[in-house]
């Protein structure tokens, strides 16, 4: 599963859309529907941001990848 999907998966679960994640998130519509389409990488920095949003660590976002 590639990062974009994970990351919409939580959020999904979460019971969000895109705009109400990022009401709450410090990241634009635009920028997180490009990672969750794997049209953009997030940077470290970004995921250390978006991960406590979803509940999780970045590191723990990074490890689901495998």
């Amino acid at each position: 599963m590639q990062l974009g999907e994970i990351i919409r998966t939580k959020r999904e679960r979460l019971g969000l859309s895109i705009r109400g994640f990022c009401k709450s998130c410090p990241i634009s519509v635009t920028y997180l529907s490009d990672i969750e389409l794997g049209k953009r990488n997030p940077s470290i920095a970004m995921l250390d941001k978006v991960a406590p949003c979803l509940g999780c660590r970045a590191g723990d976002l990074l490890n689901e990848r495998e």
